[in-house]
């Protein structure tokens, strides 16, 4: 046990005494929230940082923590006059970025404020003015100075610091809000005042729920509801389009409407036509260019189309920020666990290159998408899965074990629910399990060289009710050491070895 103990203070001193020179960040750009372009250059905001398409070469510019940004869960994304990228974040934190120079600018007021939830939910920008819509008001910004002039936290009657969405800049200044409308009087030059604004309130003056954008078309108000495309005619509102349907978001262009749905967009000339279907995908919003071609924040990353073509754009990444677990093999591929209980995509691949995916839509002897381990032991990769076994990645090839094709045996009452806590394979190639509530008592099995499975069960009487084992490693000496507890009560963890 002294030699063990030695062995990690080493390693320790090892570790702690190398100087990082430099650090890069990975993440997933796939989840857009809103994109905005600046000449040739289409900017995408995302949960995973900042990305520009240049149209002219094809090529992508990438925004990270690594490079200045204070953060990479981005919530909005507008331009103001000067071509300067204005973004917001979850956080509340408002960054200038100057694409010409890279110069990045944090402006930190909203953050510093005592509010709970402190969301950049959109910025407007006019002239010399941002307006940035949060999670409880209106702020506005002087963009030559980064100066903050009006902070406006009532509308009307509306209840203070209720949640604003956006801001739209049409006969008045419109602004969306969780409890309704509310818009300027005619002639009112104070807006932090009350009394400046006039209320439309959902459910009693405005038939839905929620309200996620409005336009003005000839002379007439659209809102895009929880309750399909409503129009405002004489001060009554009615369902245009789309009924209890939910419109995220409208657009009017060149005398044309375009309304997006989950995964659809609507265009309206006189008659609705759908023009982009997509299933499985998510639609957050979308912006249209002066070419009428169409780039829609998704779930899965940018999607444009043109009348020629459409396609998906996005930079080369982990398909998701989930990395539960992760590992190096021996060919120095990193490795990553996404997810269990429903929310794993499969296992993601990093070869220093390029990153991919492996999952049920394209590995066969993936039956499943939820591995919540991953270890890379001796010339192997383990899948590890809760519930269904594991996988092996061994030679270019795969091979599953699970309840139903394995000695293997799952948690009481339900033995084909096999949970997979580590794998690591010995100085002979042999891979020890360590199996999570076995019901047959035996949590730690050797898968050796000729494919047979042998499962053990402790010698000491309370070892033999131990339930969550995890965490193994082997000595020199091949003795398997793991952690684990009595009956599944945490109090009783302990560290635990087996020598076969």
């Amino acid at each position: 046990m002294n030699k063990i103990l030695l062995m990690f203070f080493f390693i320790s001193i090892s570790t702690f005494s190398q100087t990082i020179k430099s650090w890069q960040n990975y993440s997933s750009f796939k989840n857009v929230a809103q994109s905005f372009q600046i000449e040739n250059t289409i900017w995408a905001a995302t949960d995973g940082g900042i990305f520009g398409f240049s149209a002219s070469d094809s090529s992508y510019q990438i925004l990270t923590k690594s490079d200045g940004l204070i953060s990479q869960n981005i919530t909005s994304i507008s331009k103001d006059q000067n071509n300067k990228l204005w973004i917001g974040t979850n956080e509340g934190y408002i960054i200038v970025y100057t694409p010409e120079t890279g110069e990045l600018k944090t402006i930190l007021e909203i953050f510093k404020t005592d509010k709970s939830i402190k969301t950049i939910n959109n910025i407007l920008i006019s002239d010399d003015t941002a307006f940035v819509s949060t999670a409880f008001g209106l702020t506005l910004i002087n963009i030559n100075d980064f100066s903050f002039f009006d902070s406006i936290l009532k509308f009307g009657e509306f209840t203070t610091e209720t949640p604003v969405k956006k801001v739209y800049l049409g006969s008045t200044i419109f602004v969306i809000t969780q409890a309704g409308i509310a818009y300027k009087k005619s002639g009112a030059t104070n807006l932090t005042a009350p009394e400046s604004w006039l209320n439309i309130n959902i459910s009693t003056q405005i038939p839905a729920t929620s309200i996620n954008s409005l336009i003005e078309f000839e002379n007439e108000i659209y809102a895009a509801t929880d309750k399909g495309l409503l129009k405002n005619s004489n001060g009554i509102w009615s369902s245009f389009l789309y009924n209890n349907f939910e419109v995220l978001d409208v657009i009017e262009k060149n005398q044309m409407i375009y309304s997006l749905l989950e995964n659809t967009i609507h265009l309206y000339n006189g008659s609705d036509q759908i023009i982009i279907s997509e299933q499985n995908i998510n639609f957050n919003s979308f912006i249209v260019d002066t070419q009428n071609n169409l780039y829609i924040s998704t779930n899965k990353g940018l999607f444009f189309q043109s009348e020629s073509k459409q396609n998906f754009l996005m930079p080369n990444s982990p398909a998701t920020n989930g990395f539960i677990n992760i590992t190096v093999d021996h060919e120095n591929n990193f490795w990553s666990a996404t997810g269990k209980n429903g929310a794993g995509i499969g296992v993601i691949k990093f070869d220093n290159l390029n990153w991919s995916i492996l999952n049920t839509s394209n590995t066969n002897e993936m039956i499943f998408n939820d591995f919540h381990r991953v270890s890379a032991s001796g010339k192997s990769v383990y899948f590890s899965s809760w519930g269904r076994g594991f996988v092996r990645f061994k030679d270019n090839q795969f091979q599953r074990f699970d309840a139903s094709n394995s000695a293997l045996i799952g948690i009481p009452g339900a033995n084909d629910f096999l949970v997979i806590n580590d794998i690591e394979e010995d100085a002979n190639g042999n891979a020890w399990i360590l199996n999570y509530w076995a019901a047959d008592k035996k949590p730690i099995s050797v898968l050796k060289n000729d494919g047979t499975i042998i499962s053990y069960e402790l010698a000491s009487p309370l070892a033999s009710t131990i339930i969550s084992v995890k965490e193994l490693v082997i000595d020199q000496y091949n003795t398997k050491w793991f952690s684990g507890d009595i009956s599944g009560d945490a109090a009783t963890e302990a560290l635990f070895y087996f020598n076969d």
